[in-house]
């Protein structure tokens, strides 16, 4: 379907010393086509430089007139500013169009137009979007600042020391009420009664898939739903931290990830992506209804679905700050140089996700990366976060390593996140097979893409975990081969009804093979 070229007007104004200027900001509803500021014909001409310059003071662009403007949906009222190359560039490629879920996200929205390529396309999940503003972001000095990301959080008294961290406690009746009555758990006393509301968060795939450690997680992926708020693990660690007195050495106090983000632009719009189902669509929609904004798309079977009450949420602008984050943060060099050992085996998983990331359907089935490689990349997850879990906790350690390190984790884990919500929706298990169903198609799963170990694919991944340890390059060839015939000969069937939890064990191989 084409969708005819049309233009959208939000109306604003700008204090300049004790005048109250007016502006409109134009937008269309396709990128790749012009963004206007037009200040009314009654205004002087004299006043348009000095409007111009306060808006786009955010921005890295200019304001070009626009002595004639051929859209006829336009208003001739106005002198008309081109001010396209203000806007950020992933704007003008993304707007009017859609992205397929699971996949890209509200936070890629953000992270993609003012950090660049690495994130664009992809999920990005809430803990790397708390570590990057946490490092490299500041509070934007003015809330409508051009380019500025606006973190979406639940608008009422919370207490947040870092990421998962949030601990609430309701004091009003109805489970879905979040506005008034809620305040921070301020100590670690825990009342025997706490009401927790219901959180939606369109910026998070299902926690069951992302922490899943399951070739065929069930059920299928439903409409992305916030786990619950409290964490008990959590509120000891902070109950511990308090009383002890290195706290405040020992704990870095991270950014509120919130529940959404958006990109400011100007006249209190904001550029998102956000919705519940197959195709959510970039859009350009008032900063004060981003919340209700977000498409709920629901089957035909299902009652109509309930927009967000946008009183229910309060935004903060931010913008990247200037500094160095290790005088910020402080460097553990021990622990960084042991998670920095293990970059090879990280970047290699982080291109096998990114080779599929983009696939659907019988595509992805096609291409689906083998079990055992995924097993591999939970073990190689795990052992990052048992030594990064060493600290208070694992944002506080991740903004004390290097910062290649700490990101290449945080990109593998999103990915993972992803990968994991895909399988659950390109190679669905039903909740309505019989047991006997079940276990025939994880017999077929396992036979077919457990493992391939003479391929080339399993040679680049036993090579990136020798890197990995140090081994010599003279050796390699010769640890492969010991590995492939240990392994080649082995029935991947009998693992099937464990369904992740059980496989051949890599590590015990590979540490045999090296001689540790």
């Amino acid at each position: 379907m084409v969708i005819a070229l049309g233009y959208s007007a939000a109306a604003s104004q700008v204090n300049i010393g004790a005048q109250i200027l007016p502006y409109s900001f134009f937008y269309p509803n396709l990128g790749g086509n012009p963004f206007y500021v037009g200040v009314p014909n009654s205004i002087p001409d004299a006043s348009d430089q000095a409007i111009l310059s306060q808006l786009l003071a955010g921005g890295s662009g200019s304001a070009v007139p626009a002595s004639a403007v051929l859209h006829g949906s336009l208003p001739s009222d106005f002198r008309f500013h081109d001010i396209s190359s203000s806007i950020p560039q992933y704007v003008h490629e993304k707007l009017g169009t859609s992205e397929s879920a699971p996949g890209p996200n509200c936070y890629h929205v953000v992270m993609s137009a003012i950090l660049g390529d690495r994130f664009e396309d992809r999920y990005v999940h809430d803990e790397e979007l708390a570590y990057y503003f946490t490092r490299y972001f500041q509070v934007a000095p003015s809330p409508d600042m051009l380019g500025s990301a606006l973190i979406y959080t639940r608008n009422f008294a919370a207490l947040n020391l870092g990421a998962p961290g949030r601990f609430f406690v309701a004091a009003g009746e109805h489970e879905n009420h979040v506005g008034e009555g809620y305040e921070g758990l301020l100590s670690g006393m825990m009342p025997f009664e706490m009401v927790l509301p219901r959180v939606i968060n369109p910026s998070r795939i299902p926690a069951a898939l992302g922490a899943s450690h399951e070739h065929v997680p069930r059920p299928s992926a439903e409409p992305a739903i916030e786990p619950p708020i409290f964490n008990f693990e959590s509120a000891v660690q902070m109950f511990n931290a308090v009383a002890k007195p290195d706290f405040e050495q020992r704990y870095i106090r991270s950014i509120d990830s919130g529940q959404h983000g958006a990109l400011m632009l100007l006249a209190g719009m904001v550029f998102q992506k956000g919705c519940y189902g197959d195709w959510c669509g970039y859009r350009i929609v008032p900063a004060t209804a981003a919340m209700s904004s977000i498409e709920i798309k629901a089957d035909k079977w299902s009652p109509p679905p309930q927009p967000e009450n946008d009183h229910h949420y309060i935004y903060t602008a931010y913008f990247p700050s200037k500094g160095d984050p290790f005088e910020r943060f402080g460097f553990d060099a021990e622990l960084s140089a042991k998670i920095e050992a293990y970059l090879p085996t990280m970047r290699y998983y982080i291109e096998r996700f990114r080779k599929v990331k983009d696939l659907r359907w019988e595509a992805f089935r096609k291409s689906r990366i083998d079990l055992l490689t995924i097993e591999n990349m939970w073990g190689l997850v795990g052992r990052v976060n048992e030594m990064l879990r060493k600290d208070f906790n694992t944002m506080t350690a991740l903004l004390r390593i290097s910062p290649q390190a700490a990101e290449d984790f945080l990109e593998l884990t999103s990915l993972q996140w992803q990968y994991q919500a895909m399988v659950d929706k390109f190679w669905p298990f039903r909740d309505t097979w019989s047991q006997s169903k079940v276990k025939e198609e994880l017999a077929t799963l396992y036979r077919e893409k457990y493992f391939h170990p003479e391929s080339e694919e399993f040679r680049l991944e036993v090579i990136a975990h020798l890197r990995s340890r140090g081994v010599s390059e003279d050796r390699w060839e010769a640890i492969i081969s010991g590995i492939v015939e240990q392994i080649r000969d082995i029935d991947p069937v009998k693992f099937s009804r464990f369904d992740g939890s059980q496989g051949i064990k890599f590590f015990d191989i590979l540490d045999a093979a090296i001689g540790q």
